[in-house]
C-alpha cells in the first residue's frame, strides 16, 4: 500500500513512479527531475522493457504513492497476449500489492483497443481512466506542472501548503539552523572547557587557596551558566525556526508566531534551570554517598563536554550535508545517513559514561 505523504516524511518515501518504455526515459527522466527539483515531489522511473524488476524495485513500487503506467502503440495488446512481457509482469505487481496508486497514461495519441480479451491480472485496464498527453507537443516543464496538480490534488489544503513551502524554504532554513547551531555550540564548547579549566586551577594550584579563588568561582559559575544557556537558546530558536517554516496559517499567523516566542521562551528558561538543578543533584548524590567530589566533578564537566563535542561534529556535518544537496528532497535522502552514523556514536558515548560513572560512584 503506497504510504502517506506529509511534511513530517516528505522527501523519505517515493511520491511517484513513472513505468514507461526505454524509448521515453530521457523525458520522463526530465519530468522527474523538475517534479523533485522544484517542487518537492520524489520521483523516479522504471523502463520495463530494459530493467528487471528486482526485489528492491518492487518494494519501491508498493509504497509509492502513484505508480504512472505509460502505454504506447501496441505495447498494451503485447502484454495481453505474452505471459512473462514486462509491462504486464510489473502492471500485475502493482495491481496486487498497491492497487490504490494506479494510474494510466496514453501517449503520442494512442487509442487502446477496448475488445482486447485481458488476462485476470490486467482487467482493470477495462474501467481505469486514461491521462491523454502528447509527448511531441508537450514540454517536460509542461507535463511536470499539469501532473503536480493531479498528483497533490487530494491532499488536505493546509497540507498541500506546508509542503510547498518546504519544496521553496525548506533547504534554506535548515541551512540557517545548523549554521545557528553550529555557532552556538562551539560558544557552549569554548565555555564548558572553560568551567573545567578554572576548577581544575581550584582544585590543584596555589590559586584555588588564595584571594584568587573567589573570583575564579564566580567566573566558572558565569561561563558554566552561559554554556547552559546558549544551548537552551538554541534548542527554542531552532524549533522556532522549523515551526516558523511550516505556519501556514493566514488569519491567526502572527498571533501564533506570537504564542511560539512566547512559549520558547519558557522552554528554554525552564531548560536553563533543569540543567542546573541536574547538576547540583548529582553532585548531593555523591556528597550523600561519600563519593569525591572532585573526580565526580570533573567526570560530570568532562561527559558534557564530550557530548557538546559530538552534537558540534554532527551539526557540522548536517550543513554540509545542506550544503551539497541541490534541493530539499536530496537534502532529506542524505539526511539519514548521518543520522544513523550518530546514533551509534552516542551509544558509544552513553556506554563509556555509564562505565564512568560506575567507577566514579
Amino acid at each position: 500500500m503506497g504510504r502517506i505523504i506529509n511534511h513530517f516524511n516528505l522527501g523519505k518515501s517515493h511520491e511517484a513512479y513513472f513505468v514507461c518504455p526505454e524509448v521515453h526515459r530521457e523525458y520522463f527522466q526530465s519530468v522527474s527531475r523538475i517534479l523533485e527539483v522544484q517542487m518537492a515531489v520524489k520521483c523516479r522511473v522504471f523502463c520495463y522493457d530494459s530493467e528487471t524488476l528486482t526485489e528492491g524495485m518492487r518494494k519501491n513500487l508498493k509504497s509509492s504513492r502513484n505508480v504512472i503506467f505509460v502505454l504506447t502503440e501496441g505495447a498494451v495488446e503485447k502484454a495481453a497476449a505474452e505471459d512473462y512481457d514486462g509491462l504486464r509482469k510489473t502492471y500485475a505487481y502493482v495491481w496486487h500489492t498497491n492497487p490504490h496508486s494506479l494510474s494510466l497514461m496514453s501517449v503520442n495519441e494512442y487509442h487502446v483497443n477496448y475488445d482486447i480479451q485481458y488476462p485476470e491480472d490486467m482487467v482493470s485496464f477495462k474501467w481505469l481512466h486514461r491521462k491523454k498527453f502528447d509527448l511531441k507537443n508537450t514540454s517536460a516543464e509542461d507535463m511536470a506542472e499539469e501532473l503536480y496538480g493531479e498528483l497533490r490534488y487530494n491532499f488536505p489544503q493546509r497540507e498541500k501548503r506546508k509542503l510547498e513551502r518546504l519544496a521553496e524554504y525548506g533547504r534554506g532554513t535548515y541551512a540557517r539552523i545548523y549554521e545557528k547551531a553550529r555557532g552556538g555550540l562551539l560558544g557552549a564548547l569554548f565555555c564548558e572547557i572553560g568551567v573545567l579549566a578554572v576548577f581544575l586551577i581550584l582544585q590543584f594550584t596555589e590559586l584555588g587557596r588564595g584571594d584568587a579563588a573567589l573570583p575564579l568561582s564566580l567566573l566558572a559559575a558565569v561561563l558554566g551558566s552561559v554554556a547552559l544557556g546558549i544551548i537552551s537558546y538554541l534548542v527554542m530558536s531552532c524549533l522556532y525556526l522549523r515551526d516558523r517554516l511550516m505556519d501556514v496559517s493566514v488569519l491567526f499567523g502572527d498571533f501564533r508566531r506570537r504564542i511560539t516566542q512566547r512559549l520558547a521562551v519558557i522552554f528554554g528558561i525552564g531548560l536553563w534551570v533543569g540543567m542546573w538543578a541536574l547538576f547540583l543533584q548529582l553532585v548531593n548524590y555523591a556528597d550523600a554517598n561519600k563519593a569525591p567530589l572532585v573526580p565526580v566533578t570533573i567526570y560530570i564537566f568532562a561527559s558534557v563536554i564530550v557530548l557538546t563535542a559530538a552534537q558540534l561534529v554532527k551539526v557540522s556535518l548536517m550543513l554540509n550535508t545542506v550544503y551539497v544537496s541541490y534541493h530539499y528532497v536530496n537534502f532529506c535522502e542524505r539526511r539519514p545517513a548521518v543520522q544513523r552514523a550518530f546514533l551509534i556514536v552516542y551509544a558509544v558515548v552513553a556506554a563509556a559514561i555509564a562505565v564512568g560513572a560506575f567507577i566514579v560512584y
